[in-house]
């Protein structure tokens, strides 16, 4: 583990990264990777790097070591990861590098309330949000409405947050995506939303759900899906459905 960690400092050498990659998959490895010096220059290869694939490597690495591993988590939240992480996420021109960086934070503050609130202070709903409207990669989209459904449901102020910045109507667009991936994913973050969103404190979120945009994509969904008559298709989309059928019935617009 030392002589690996320390052939990261060398970040020219990908195979270096992947090696890495492959050790921390052991939660203690993932623990050590801090207590060897590992850390800084993993996050500057994040920061810095010119290659995109290694920058979409080193992101990978710190989802690997903090995911389900609070310990990890800690270590790196306390080294400055989620800053690094967040704007690889929001402003890197490569479309797997910036998958990579929305990995790494889900990772970072999945289950971890101090770095769901560092992800509040720095922005993280902000950049949710763009990830969300990324109709040209739906990769990304679909890994923001996981988190954003996740969050939805860990503490009411996400919520609030959510509510005021238009999650719903960001949302109700990607109901007319063409990849049922996405489709399902957005359908899982408005139905929590709908279900633990307090309408009186934002009555706007009424408005939301009734916005003409989403009726219309919810209907377009169910009636698309209704007319599916291979069994094979009706199996894949029965998760999306079985989502559908459920937002319809609680937004009153099921029959």
């Amino acid at each position: 583990m030392r002589a690996c960690c320390g052939t990261l400092i060398l970040p020219s050498l990908p195979g270096s990264a992947e090696e890495l990659k492959d050790h921390v998959e052991d939660i203690d490895q993932a623990c050590d990777l801090s207590k060897v010096g590992g850390l800084p220059p993993l996050l500057s290869t994040i920061r810095g790097s010119p290659h995109a694939r290694l920058r979409a490597l080193a992101a990978d690495i710190v989802a690997t070591c903090c995911q389900n591993n609070p310990k990890a988590q800690q270590q790196f939240l306390d080294a400055g990861a989620l800053d690094a992480v967040l704007l690889l996420a929001r402003d890197d021109a490569d479309p797997t590098a910036r998958l990579k960086g929305l990995f790494a934070t889900s990772a970072l503050i999945r289950q971890n309330p101090a770095g769901q609130k560092a992800f509040r202070l720095g922005d993280g709903f902000g950049m949710l949000k763009r990830a969300m409207c990324d109709d040209m990669e739906p990769k990304i989209q679909r890994r923001a409405f996981i988190l954003a459904k996740h969050l939805a449901t860990s503490h009411d102020m996400h919520l609030d947050t959510m509510a005021q910045l238009g999650y719903i109507r960001a949302g109700a667009s990607a109901l007319a995506s063409r990849s049922s991936d996405v489709r399902e994913a957005s359908l899982g973050m408005l139905l929590d939303i709908a279900r633990h969103v307090n309408f009186e404190r934002f009555p706007t979120a009424v408005d939301d759900f009734r916005h003409p945009m989403l009726v219309a994509g919810l209907g377009a969904i169910r009636t698309t899906l209704a007319k599916q008559t291979d069994e094979g298709e009706r199996d894949a989309s029965a998760d999306e459905r079985e989502l559908a059928d459920q937002l319809a019935a609680m937004l009153g617009t099921g029959k």
